[in-house]
């Protein structure tokens, strides 16, 4: 008895983890098993039906509970550009001048400097994919590490972060602007001493 109850036990827990469905499941296979019931006694067609029932039965009150108590899709956009919009001014530096943008480049260590420089080495104007920075031999770095060093860079105002596809990484619009768009002096800028970092 105690190891029916254990195994029971294990069931449900392993069952709640499912969500809805799988407690559902848990609850109907208790009461099934209360009541002495076993899919053997009785036949296949009304087997199939009482699992359909039960499939539909569950698929209902989620679908309910989802439309119910769920944000509206277009909440869930606005939350997430009022957060986007919130954490840019909160808790990104702005550079006021090209002067203090050198002051901060040379603050920076050499793997930020390395991981800037990759990023204003890349073709296109829209930035590096963390996925794509991670595979570059230059940097060597994990991509959790990339991931912790550019929300480094984007809270000092070097880099905007896109939450696309993957984390795409690319220059603040204030260091574009202090650079006047200009890549290849921007580059210049993060070279240390005249030599590739």
């Amino acid at each position: 008895m105690l190891g029916e109850m254990l195994m029971e036990s294990r069931l449900l827990k392993i069952l709640v983890v499912l969500g809805v469905p799988g407690v559902a499941l848990g609850v109907f296979y208790l009461l099934l098993k209360q009541f002495g019931f076993e899919f053997s006694r009785i036949g296949s067609n009304a087997s199939a039906i009482i699992a359909m029932t039960f499939l539909l039965l569950v698929g209902g009150i989620t679908f309910f509970a989802l439309h119910r108590w769920g944000p509206s899709k277009g909440q869930q956009y606005d939350s997430i550009d009022r957060n986007t919009k919130k954490r840019g001014k909160d808790h990104q530096k702005t550079i006021p001048n090209l002067e203090g943008l050198k002051e901060m480049i040379n603050g920076l260590s050499k793997t930020n400097r390395q991981l800037l420089l990759e990023i204003a080495r890349s073709p296109s104007s829209d930035g590096q994919y963390v996925s794509d920075l991670a595979l570059n031999e230059n940097l060597m770095l994990s991509r959790g590490e990339i991931v912790y060093r550019g929300k480094e860079l984007e809270s000092n105002g070097f880099l905007e972060i896109l939450l696309q596809t993957d984390q795409r990484f690319r220059f603040s619009q204030s260091v574009l602007h202090l650079v006047d768009h200009n890549m290849d002096f921007l580059k210049s800028l993060l070279v240390n001493d005249g030599e590739s970092l």
